[in-house]
Parts: C-alpha cells; sequence; structure tokens
C-alpha cells in the first residue's frame, strides 16, 4: 500500500483466519531535487505495481510532492511542476528501524508533471511487451486554469497515459528533459517516454485483463474547479485564474465566454470507465497539446460523455478520435480490476470490480472488449480507495484513513469434490520462474499442478491452497491440479503470459 506520507506499507495476513500477521514498511522516500526549507522534501505515492516477470518482488511507485506551490511543500522553484517521478523499491533493512523491510533500488523516470493540487503521476501497470504505463492527472478541471485545481495551464504530458519504454533496457533513457521550464510552453524534448492515449482528466487506476484489453477509471470534473475548453483560442485571462483573492472571490467559476460557469451536467460529476486503446482521446481537453501537436485539434474540446459532442455545439472539430466511456459514474471510482476467481459457476469471472471511494460501495461491470455486457450494479455496500484480489476471490481493501484492512470474502459452500477456485498473480514473464498461488478445495495430500500442461514446481501445498514455481510459456492457459488419488481440477484461462521474459 503506497501512502501520501511516502512509504510503502506491507501487511502479511492469514488466508483463512484473515488475521495481519506481519507488518513492515519502506523506508520513506525522498527526493534531493525538490527542497522544503533547503532539506529533501516529502514525496506522497499515490500509485504501485509489481513487474510481473520479476522474481524478487520489487515495487514500482508513482511519487511526487501534491499541492507544491498553494501549501508551500516546496521551495520555490520554476520547474516544481515537474516533481514527479517513478521509483522502484528493493527488498532492504534499515540498521535504526528494525521494520524497514524496503529500500530505493533505482529512480525508473524523473522530471514527470504534477498539478498544484492532487492529480499528478497516478496508476502504473507493466503492458504485455514489458513497457510500463503510466497515468497522469490533468492540471485543469476542464481545460482551462481555474484556482480550486492549481491555477495552471495542461503541459504537454499531463492528462493523459503515458507509455515509458522500459522494455529497451540498460538503454532506455527516463531522465526527462523539455524545451522550456514554463508549464504552459514545456514540450518533451528527451527521453523514452511516449503519449499513449489522452483526454484523461485524473485516471487513478487501471487493468490489464486475461484476454489482454486494458480499463481505466478516470474522474470526472468538479462544479465550479475550473472552466470548459471549447476551441483552441489561448486567449484567456490566465493572471485571473492563478492571482486570486479567495476572500474577495470565493465563488469565482471563470469567464463564461469560455465555456460554462456552472456544472455541466445534470446527475454533477461522472467518473469514466474507460476501455483503453492506444491513440484514442477520451474528451478532457489539453490546449497545449492542440495548438503545439500536428493534427491534434480535437485536444483542444471538452467532449460530453453523455452525447459525444463537444461543448460548444455549433464548432465541429475533427473528433476522429474520440472514444467513449464504457460506464458513468457518479462517485469518484478509484479502484479497477478484473475478477479472477471461479465463484458462483463463474458468473462473476471476467467482470470488472469498482471501487468507490467517497461512498465507499463495490459494483461489478460485465465487459467484453470495448462492450459492456452487463451494466454497473452494486456487489457490496463496503469498499475502500483500492483493493488487490488474492487466489481465494477475496477482494481486500487497506483503509489507512481508518486504519484498518477491510475483506469482501464470496459467501460459497464447501465442495465435496477438488475443485480450483483461482490463482494469483495472473500475469507472468515467458521465461516463468515466478511463484503463483493456486487456491482451492479437497486438493489432498501431495499434489501436482499443471500450468498449460507443463509442472509446477510445487513449493507448498495444503487441503486449499499450493504455491508453485511457473514453467516457461505462452498465451492464456488453463492450470489444472492433480490429486494423489487421481480426481483432478481444472481452471480454464488462468495464467496469462507476457510476451518477454
Amino acid at each position: 500500500m503506497g501512502t501520501l506520507g511516502g512509504t510503502v506499507q506491507v501487511l502479511g495476513y492469514h488466508s483463512d483466519t484473515l488475521i495481519v500477521n506481519s507488518h513492515c514498511y519502506s523506508k520513506k522516500i525522498k527526493d534531493s531535487k525538490f527542497t522544503k526549507n533547503n532539506e529533501p522534501a516529502d514525496r506522497d505515492i499515490l500509485g504501485i505495481t509489481i513487474d510481473p516477470r520479476d522474481v524478487e518482488i520489487r515495487p514500482y511507485v508513482s511519487t511526487s510532492t501534491l499541492y507544491w506551490l498553494d501549501k508551500k511543500r516546496l521551495d520555490n522553484s520554476p520547474i516544481n511542476w515537474r516533481n514527479g517521478a517513478v521509483d522502484r523499491l528493493k527488498p532492504g533493512t534499515e540498521m535504526s528501524d528494525p521494520k524497514v523491510c524496503l529500500v530505493m533500488d533505482k529512480r525508473i523516470i524523473s522530471n514527470l508533471p504534477v498539478s498544484n493540487h492532487d492529480h499528478s503521476v497516478n496508476a502504473l501497470m507493466f503492458d504485455q511487451k514489458g513497457d510500463l504505463l503510466i497515468s497522469v492527472g490533468g492540471f485543469t478541471n476542464m481545460g482551462l486554469p481555474g484556482y480550486k485545481l492549481g491555477g495552471y495551464w495542461e503541459t504537454h504530458l499531463s492528462a493523459a497515459v503515458l507509455i515509458a519504454r522500459t522494455s529497451l533496457g540498460d538503454v532506455f533513457n527516463g531522465n526527462l528533459e523539455y524545451t522550456t521550464d514554463l508549464v504552459r510552453h514545456a514540450m518533451l524534448k528527451k527521453g523514452d517516454v511516449e503519449i499513449f492515449a489522452t483526454g484523461i482528466r485524473n485516471g487513478f487506476a487501471m487493468t490489464l485483463t486475461r484476454n489482454g484489453n486494458m480499463y481505466l477509471a478516470d474522474q470526472g470534473p468538479n462544479c465550479a474547479f475550473g472552466d470548459t475548453a471549447t476551441d483552441c483560442d489561448a486567449d484567456y485571462d490566465e493572471q485571473r485564474a492563478k492571482n486570486w483573492d479567495p476572500s474577495a472571490e470565493i465563488n469565482w467559476q471563470g469567464l463564461v465566454k469560455h465555456g460554462w460557469n456552472n456544472c455541466p451536467y445534470a446527475v454533477g460529476r461522472p467518473d469514466k470507465v474507460l476501455h483503453l486503446s492506444e491513440g484514442a482521446y477520451y474528451g478532457h481537453p489539453n490546449v497545449q497539446r492542440g495548438l503545439q501537436i500536428d493534427e491534434s485539434e480535437h485536444e483542444c474540446y471538452w467532449v460530453d460523455p453523455y452525447t459525444g459532442l463537444p461543448a460548444d455545439k455549433k464548432k465541429k472539430p475533427s473528433l476522429f478520435k474520440y472514444k467513449k466511456p464504457l460506464e458513468l459514474f457518479k462517485s469518484p471510482v478509484t479502484g479497477i480490476a478484473e475478477y479472477q476467481a471461479s465463484h458462483f459457476c463463474s458468473k462473476l469471472r471476467g467482470n470488472l470490480i469498482l471501487s468507490t471511494y467517497k461512498d465507499g460501495k463495490t459494483y461489478r461491470l460485465g465487459v467484453d472488449g470495448s462492450k459492456v455486457t452487463r451494466e454497473g450494479e452494486k456487489l457490496s455496500d463496503h469498499g475502500g480507495l483500492t483493493f488487490v484480489q488474492n487466489a481465494r476471490g477475496d477482494l481486500v481493501f487497506p483503509r489507512l484513513s481508518k486504519k484498518n484492512v477491510f475483506v469482501l470474502r464470496p459467501d460459497v459452500s464447501m465442495r465435496a469434490e477438488l475443485f480450483v477456485t483461482g490463482v494469483a498473480p495472473v500475469r507472468h514473464g515467458k521465461n516463468g520462474g515466478t511463484m503463483i498461488t493456486v487456491a482451492g478445495q479437497n486438493f489432498g495430500m501431495d499434489p501436482s499442478v499443471m500450468v498449460g500442461g507443463n509442472s509446477c514446481a510445487i513449493a507448498m501445498s495444503s487441503k486449499t491452497e499450493i504455491k508453485c514455481m511457473v514453467p516457461a510459456g505462452s498465451g492464456l492457459v488453463d492450470v489444472e491440479v492433480v490429486a494423489v488419488e487421481g480426481e483432478s481440477g481444472t481452471l480454464a484461462n488462468a495464467v496469462l503470459y507476457m510476451e518477454v521474459g
């Protein structure tokens, strides 16, 4: 679990009793390049992922300092807007603190954009080729600067999902350089990072499913947090947006001529569930890209997610890249993952599970690629900011603000036969060599496991759980458990191999 305090918290728990049996954390992440009172400034962690190929657990974390100007969390500097980074941690100890179990390994990417608010470098995820997808939040509410969201324009790499070509290996250059330090005009000059998809206001969570589809939860705009971009006209009173007097203009909502000055939606601010694809535009404007990148005029237009039309319906820009959301939610969607377990006769398997932050609920959404097969439906009145899924099909929600961990466990009956419930993790490198947990019932003594028809070397087994080392393989394959007595159970399409090892 990543925290706003700049640490990764590691909790171990017993899978049967759900009792926490271990707790350790990373050394606090600092950055000497960005300072507060001439000392390395505190960092916040908004995203965390694991490379499926790693034999040793090395978390990749997105780190930044939020509210760097409004709350004066950084000393004054023209480069504070690019204080975001992706860091890799590794197992390690600290003599002064016996509870430290992770330490800094390497900075992978530096100088990523961070808004003067709470939009920053968010979700991280490795694709099937070993490149790292990075969701970077927008600097604006709906395309134009607003004081409640920090008062700055979008910049070249903000409000987008980026792709870092980490598959390049040792020659990968993650030290990003720009043409200028001016936020509004800075264009990427050097670095092996590219724009993957745009029009994403604040993508907080991503997932890659067993069939290779990628989905993202994007947070929608707030009322009165900034105006709507309706064209590529850069003639906007930027000083009014930045040099605001909160006592005199507490209800200021922007310039009416550039869009609505009230809520544009009848039902408030919907969050979006997006089917993520390269080159798509999802409707949140970035005037910077619209003005400076060829064939990107569509980036200047906010698009209504209900109608698929630009805000100013009189204008008809080329919106050939616009891709509508799969589903809309009223409450912020902050967690997303494919359900993997075979409970409930596999009727939930393959659905997207969504967690919402403010109302604290959990939903399901049936999807098939870019199509919705079952509308969003509430699964539970309980949830949290985000969650992970284990091999048993439990949904585990870390709730740091409440100082507890909440678990949603499927209410299922015991079976008489050998039954495979699920596996975790689902993704592995093509060379294998990584550990997998297989969960189920009635495995008996000394079972064997086959992954894609090849033997999985067992490290530990019980009647309900097996840990083994995944063999080399390719594609989407089955997992079979065979008991000594000859009884067997198979979970189809259970493990997805990456294209790289």
